[in-house]
């Protein structure tokens, strides 16, 4: 491990070598080592697993090279592809000794180069189950949604509306009140339970009782421009 951080200058052992060193589970063979780099552009080697990155790479000396802090960790093992199970074992084994937090991973999740990557969606529901990953995602989709609405026809929009119901006050994500239109961004790990989806239903319905339409966004619709372009007709057809 010390020979791949002598070998490639700037790089920074991940993945499950790592969870190695901060005396984590490992529940793969470690047949190779990992190692990511801060740059696009790099060293190649049979003998190591080279993963480049834009991100931040936080990490601490070990030895005479540097390798990942617990949050990097969990980051690597999740963009190598593990599945849903080791992940969830060495995230709670992090969480369990406190050697992070899930706003440690949040806070690291909203840096740039780190908004895309490979198992993002499948990491953000595992913070949601532990209770503090809703914001983080929430913010970062509404702010997307914004900037597809943009030039779109449907500008105008009042995000985090009231609206006044016989059965209270209801927010809704995006208002058009002149129109009494809603758009409600509702991926599924921002329901969380059936609970959580039964309320929804029942917000729809105290809203359509004030002769409001609601036009709700799922992950279907959630994925790209392409893919938000049936949420912008909808809206458009319902403004005119």
């Amino acid at each position: 491990m010390l020979a791949a951080n002598l070998a490639l200058p700037g790089s920074v052992i991940a993945g499950w070598f790592a969870a190695h060193i901060h005396g984590l589970p490992v529940l793969v063979d470690l047949e190779s080592i990992d190692v990511t780099l801060a740059v696009r552009a790099g060293s190649r080697s049979r003998m190591l697993n080279v993963r480049r990155c834009s991100g931040p790479l936080p990490s601490k000396p070990w030895n005479a090279g540097r390798v990942a802090n617990p949050v990097l960790t969990i980051l690597t093992i999740v963009a190598s592809g593990s599945s849903k199970q080791k992940i969830e074992t060495v995230l709670d084994a992090c969480l369990t000794r406190r050697i992070l937090t899930v706003k440690h991973v949040e806070k690291l999740l909203a840096e740039p180069g780190w908004l895309q990557f490979r198992g993002r969606q499948h990491l953000m529901s595992l913070l949601l189950q532990r209770g503090e990953g809703r914001a983080l995602f929430r913010s970062q989709t509404e702010a997307r949604v914004s900037r597809w609405l943009h030039g779109s026809g449907c500008e105008g929009g009042i995000p985090n509306f009231k609206v006044a119901t016989p059965f209270g006050e209801i927010e809704v994500d995006r208002a058009w009140p002149e129109s009494k239109l809603a758009l409600e961004i509702s991926p599924f790990w921002t329901h969380g339970s059936r609970k959580t989806q039964e309320r929804d239903i029942d917000r729809r319905h105290a809203l359509t009782s004030v002769d409001w339409t609601v036009v709700e966004a799922d992950d279907r619709h959630l994925v790209n421009r392409r893919t938000f372009e049936p949420i912008i007709k909808l809206l458009l057809r319902e403004l005119r």
